[in-house]
């Protein structure tokens, strides 16, 4: 009753996957350990002709006891900067006025370990005919001075956070493992 059975490191096969089992009249798996392409690059539906999403890094550094992603996403992957922003040009050009920037911990992003998540916060405020930037979610340990500076001073930059608060509880974010 299976056609495919693929992982979290290879959505951009089903299509060949789906293809194969067609021809083959047999079920397919195949489950990478490692990211092979960046996921952004899909086909996708909007919802909404004027917002988009943008997934800026796949996985996560973090070891929260709650928490699955870094064992099925695997260790935080941050996308290069350029192909973020060509991907949101893209968006713009075709009428999207409002960008969400996604990712685990997304502020967390250091592309190479020097493009910051300030720093891609103020490019996309350089891209013409984007209106409104957004990101979600943010990592209260990741949530620095210049971030906050981007957002004060890159005026698409929307004056709003959704960031995930897990306790009020010392004892109990210890036990989370989340700081």
């Amino acid at each position: 009753w299976v056609d495919v059975v693929f992982g979290t490191h290879n959505l951009g096969s089903l299509p060949e996957l789906l293809e194969r089992a067609r021809f083959r009249n047999e079920a397919q798996v195949e489950i990478l350990e490692q990211l092979a392409g960046f996921p952004s690059n899909l086909p996708t539906r909007r919802e909404s002709a004027y917002s988009g999403w943008v997934a800026i890094s796949v996985g996560c550094n973090n070891t929260c006891t709650f928490c699955i992603v870094p064992s099925l996403r695997g260790k935080e992957q941050d996308r290069p900067p350029e192909d973020i922003l060509a991907e949101v040009e893209h968006l713009v050009a075709d009428g999207v006025l409002e960008v969400t920037l996604l990712g685990q911990n997304v502020n967390a992003y250091r592309y190479g370990g020097t493009h910051g998540f300030a720093e891609l916060l103020r490019a996309c405020g350089k891209v013409a005919g984007l209106r409104r930037v957004r990101f979600t979610s943010p990592h209260p340990r990741d949530f620095t001075d210049d971030v906050i500076d981007a957002m004060a001073s890159t005026p698409n930059v929307m004056p709003q956070l959704h960031m995930p608060l897990q306790s009020g509880s010392d004892e109990v974010l210890r036990r989370m493992r989340r700081s």
